[in-house]
């Protein structure tokens, strides 16, 4: 397998594993609570943590600076697949879960709207 295929089959599932945690919160009512979202942490290291085996195992890449590209990438493009799936989410099934955000941004109580949302998770993501 590519490094590029190990990288898109990775973040494909810490996308997947996200937003179906997301669900989940959602359908037990917590899906307002922030604090349970950093569990999401936990996709997105055995995401990295597959790639980077992966990568050891099928290219036999043993490279330490090829393996920490391969999880950067892989981080970075799962950044960008839950960066879409949640401007879907907001724009086509439920626009109210921006006051939802809100709670959990300090500084922009009152003035949140979709592209700050998408500016700050960018920021933070990178």
């Amino acid at each position: 397998m590519t490094s590029l295929g190990i990288i898109f089959k990775n973040a494909i599932f810490i996308t997947f594993a996200m937003v179906a945690y997301f669900f989940f919160l959602r359908g037990f009512g917590l899906d307002n609570e922030p604090r349970l979202r950093l569990i999401n942490i936990l996709f997105i290291l055995t995401g990295i943590n597959n790639a980077i085996r992966n990568n050891i195992l099928i290219n036999l890449e043993e490279n330490y600076v090829s393996n920490l590209l391969i999880g950067l990438k892989t981080a970075l493009v799962s950044f960008v697949f839950t960066l879409a799936t949640l401007t879907i989410y907001i724009k086509f099934i439920q626009p109210s879960f921006i006051k939802v955000l809100q709670k959990g941004f300090f500084f922009w109580e009152n003035n949140f709207n979709l592209p700050m949302v998408i500016l700050v998770l960018f920021m933070q993501g990178i």
